[in-house]
């Protein structure tokens, strides 16, 4: 038995196309990217806050932040660094607004 090739010049093919077609508003296109990259988004989330309320939700607030700001995404940039620096960002801001309330 033989396994499928790994293909990376496909997936990347097909992940701008449905960025693309998230752009242009199809929300299954992003529900898609979003499914793709859930998964290793909130584990990597979860190493930095040890916390899993927390790091769903800064994974939810990443998404809809990259939703929000699918404009600004430009072609032939990497998607999946995009939006772990979006979390990023998210998880820092918490970070800061977490140390100013107390």
């Amino acid at each position: 038995m033989r396994l499928a090739s790994f293909e990376p010049d496909r997936l990347l093919d097909d992940e701008l196309v449905l960025v693309r077609q998230a752009q242009e508003g199809d929300r299954a296109a992003f529900a898609v990217l979003v499914e793709r990259y859930w998964e290793r988004l909130y584990r990597w989330l979860f190493h930095l806050t040890h916390h899993r309320q927390a790091a769903e939700d800064v994974a939810q607030e990443t998404f809809l932040k990259a939703f929000a700001s699918l404009s600004s995404f430009r072609a032939g940039t990497n998607f999946r660094a995009w939006v772990f620096r979006i979390a990023f960002n998210t998880f820092v801001n918490e970070q800061r607004e977490a140390k100013r309330a107390r």
